[in-house]
């Protein structure tokens, strides 16, 4: 690995031991961990291992397997003889991800649910500990993420991101940018299931939809530090496939102008990135 991530590693514990509890002494919620993945037998285990590793241990790990043709199958079968906390599930069908999203969640026993994709995976042990304290000592949130290192397919680091921590900035700033990282959300069950979880009209920016939705009715926060890493994969998309996903994130940003400020700016940004894609089209 790296060694911008194994400071980033050592850095954070170093915070971390400062007010480090043991987990066995405290009220400990189930955490359902959700990994969807396809054909990624090779980068999967990353994923499932900065899971397993966690200090926190009231956890499941829930792993759909949306049909792959590679060894995942046999690898994380492997996973569940070693750990019964692991459930593994495959799915023949081309649901597509936002209903494969919720049937995870229609498997999830936890009473929060840690979001993990299976490129990504989490940067300290106990990621998910500082983030159950946070929800904990604060019941009107329904989701808190992290600040996220971005890596190549080396796992090297090749960027960051740091998002707003504090509810108001978030609430300012969340139609200009989506101030959550995926893989770093923890969110609280039950907030999302009043929602009746994912929107399955949305098949890209899903997660952005999501967070959008629960940031209407309860707060969303960040802890700042850099927790968790996503993987940046080289991506050919066509101008055509780039517009149709704009014309989605429009959309969304549309859909919530009655609940965030800078909704004309945010959606005058949309329009020029679209108008950039076309003039590169033709």
């Amino acid at each position: 690995m790296d060694k911008d991530i194994k400071k980033e590693k050592t850095e954070n514990k170093k915070v971390s031991t400062l007010h480090k509890k043991d987990p066995i002494e405290k009220i400990a919620p189930k955490i359902s961990v959700q990994i969807i993945t396809k054909n990624r037998a090779k980068l999967l285990p990353l994923a499932i291992e900065s899971a397993l590793s966690q200090t926190y241990k009231n956890l499941e790990i829930i792993i759909v397997d949306t049909n792959s043709t590679d060894k995942t199958e046999e690898l994380v079968k492997r996973y569940v003889s070693i750990d019964n906390r692991i459930k593994y599930f495959r799915i023949v069908e081309n649901w597509g991800i936002t209903k494969t999203r919720n049937f995870a969640l229609s498997k999830s026993t936890g009473s929060y649910v840690a979001i993990l994709d299976s490129d990504d995976f989490w940067l300290t042990e106990d990621k998910l500990e500082k983030q159950i304290d946070f929800m904990l000592e604060n019941s009107d949130y329904a989701v808190v993420g992290t600040n996220t290192i971005i890596v190549d397919s080396q796992n090297q680091k090749i960027g960051e991101v740091v998002h707003q921590t504090d509810w108001s900035k978030i609430h300012e700033m969340f139609l200009m940018k989506n101030q959550i990282t995926h893989s770093s959300a923890l969110i609280k069950k039950d907030y999302l299931m009043l929602q009746e979880g994912y929107d399955e009209k949305y098949e890209i920016w899903e997660d952005y939809a999501t967070f959008l939705k629960l940031g209407r009715e309860y707060k969303i926060a960040n802890i700042p530090e850099f927790l968790t890493a996503y993987k940046k994969h080289d991506q050919n998309v066509s101008n055509f496939n780039k517009i149709k996903n704009l014309i989605v994130l429009g959309k969304i940003i549309f859909d919530n102008r009655k609940f965030y400020p800078k909704f004309l700016t945010a959606l005058f940004l949309v329009k020029l990135r679209i108008i950039a894609a076309l003039l590169k089209r033709y």
